[in-house]
């Protein structure tokens, strides 16, 4: 089994380890594995393996990795404990929120400015800066994970196209 890039590969086991494996077949029908040979206990053991990797990344990255994927409510709310502690706790839980679905602010910058009492220009910084620290933390953790993973995936970055490179090579 192979993926393109690295955060197909994590979004796939994130989206293995959620689904109920059930198949359904009607009368003579003969229909081939999405994935070549590999059965579904091969794809679940391979999906369980990312995941592990994904467990052994530092506290921070892994909340990172999670919340990206799955939005769960406690990952967002380890995640934001990377921002600066210096912002009020439900702003820091809204601004990461906001960043893992991926969707942009839930409110606007003139509204969180008011709720929090500080200028716009503050509450776009605040924004720039949340981006900035939640995808360097997700693009390490990438990063990392992508050395390990590297047999699955067909486009590393360019950072890892030289280890890649050699594989295939040798």
């Amino acid at each position: 089994m192979k993926f393109s890039t690295i955060r197909a590969c994590v979004g796939w086991a994130f989206q293995m380890s959620q689904t109920v494996n059930v198949k359904t077949a009607k009368y003579g029908e003969q229909s081939a594995s999405a994935y070549g040979d590999e059965s579904k206990g091969d794809q679940i053991m391979t999906a369980v393996n990312i995941l592990n990797k994904v467990a052994g990344l530092p506290e921070a990255e892994r909340a990172v990795i999670v919340a990206y994927y799955t939005c769960e409510v406690a990952a967002i709310n380890e995640a934001a404990l990377s921002l600066p502690m210096g912002w009020p706790t439900a702003l820091r839980r809204m601004l990461a929120r906001s960043w893992a679905g991926d969707r942009g602010l839930e409110m606007s910058q003139d509204d969180i400015a008011t709720a929090y009492s500080f200028s716009q220009q503050t509450a776009s910084r605040r924004w720039t800066e949340t981006c900035k620290v939640l995808n360097g933390d997700l693009r390490s953790a990438l990063a990392v994970l992508e050395l390990q993973l590297l047999d699955l995936i067909t486009m590393p970055t360019v950072a890892n196209a030289h280890r890649f490179l050699e594989k295939v090579l040798a």
